[in-house]
């Protein structure tokens, strides 16, 4: 793309060229990812130019990947922005006037790179503390957002506020913990659950690789639900384990949860697990649920560090972790005895740090 508007602009100086861009806005915990350009010294969100023969979604996803290192999962169009306030004149005097279609992006995985041969620094920013010095091109699209998502989730300052709604309901000695997302809700398990639960326990793809805890019959099912709700009630809490069910229907979905293994001076270290019925699988369900549950540990008890893994036949598992941002530990090489043979088992983490960070 660069030597096709080399060619163009050996026919036109520094004359005014029309381009088409594909750029993406990180969002975070009511955060803005920006960076430092190289070009001019200002501030700015990521992107480029659309190659030849590519789509936009395709152009704002590389670009993430080559100016973050980042991995957009998915993308929510922001808007289509032209016109005289993105005309702009780069310090080396070629002049553009800009066409850009901007992405809103909060599901990506990978690790950040703060350096480029684009860009000098990658930052986190508050929204309403915004650096000075933001490129000129950006303004427009950047205000529009920051618009939208005062009208989305009532707060400049929490960015997600309104989905990460925690609700704590007191029914004489009893604490329920209520916690919304988008599309779910992730609670205390009710007695009432029992024949969801038990749905849930006994289903053989479900439990494949939770076999130690599965059930065959409606006693055992209850038996688990009644030290789950037992749990809920206990004053030393140490087991939280959630049900998770669609906000619109009230279907129950699955179970997310952790054990306190320890507690320490600097917080709690946890065991997380999580399990989902058959018929909701791939609807992202899981990794909305378990992002509000982690950050529920971390930010409301006082969770330091967060342990998970499965066997590294189990893709579908792993993958939720890495959308959640789980830092890859270890992986063990024939660990586990699983249907007939050893199996190797792969390890994650996640520190309150380096959540706080991403």
């Amino acid at each position: 793309m660069k030597d096709y508007i080399k060619n163009i602009r050996k026919l036109i100086g520094h004359e005014r060229l029309m381009i088409v861009g594909a750029s993406v806005i990180i969002c975070k915990n009511g955060k803005l990812l920006l960076q430092k350009r190289k070009d001019n010294g200002c501030w700015g969100y990521h992107g480029g130019c659309v190659e030849l023969g590519e789509t936009v979604e395709e152009a704002a996803k590389r670009e993430l990947l080559e100016e973050t290192g980042l991995v957009a999962n998915s993308l929510e169009l922001l808007g289509v922005f032209s016109g005289k306030e993105l005309f702009y004149t780069y310090p080396h005097g070629d002049k553009v006037a800009n066409t850009d279609v901007v992405f809103l992006c909060e599901d990506y995985t990978g690790e950040i790179i703060t350096q480029t041969n684009e860009t000098t620094a990658l930052q986190w920013f508050e929204l309403d503390k915004l650096p000075g010095n933001l490129s000129p091109p950006i303004q427009l699209p950047l205000t529009q957002c920051i618009d939208m998502l005062k009208t989305r989730y009532q707060n400049i300052t929490q960015l997600i506020d309104e989905k990460n709604e925690t609700m704590k309901k007191t029914e004489g000695e009893q604490q329920i913990i209520k916690l919304a997302t988008k599309r779910l809700i992730v609670r205390d398990p009710q007695p009432t659950d029992i024949d969801a639960w038990h749905s849930l326990l006994s289903d053989p793809l479900t439990m494949y690789y939770l076999q130690d805890i599965s059930t065959r019959t409606i006693e055992e099912s209850k038996q688990n639900l009644e030290i789950a709700i037992s749990e809920a009630q206990c004053q030393n809490r140490t087991k939280y384990f959630f049900a998770i069910e669609e906000k619109e229907t009230g279907a129950f979905v699955g179970t997310v949860g952790y054990t306190v293994i320890e507690t320490t001076p600097v917080g709690k270290i946890v065991g997380l697990g999580y399990f989902i019925l058959p018929e909701y699988h791939g609807k992202g369900y899981m990794t909305e649920a378990l992002t509000e549950v982690i950050r529920f540990a971390f930010e409301e008890n006082d969770v330091f560090k967060i342990n998970t893994g499965c066997l590294s036949e189990n893709r579908a598992s792993e993958r939720v972790m890495q959308k959640c941002n789980m830092v890859k530990e270890a992986e063990f090489k024939s660990h586990i005895w699983h249907v007939g043979r050893m199996k190797d088992r792969v390890e994650y983490r996640l520190l309150r740090d380096e959540w706080q960070v991403k």
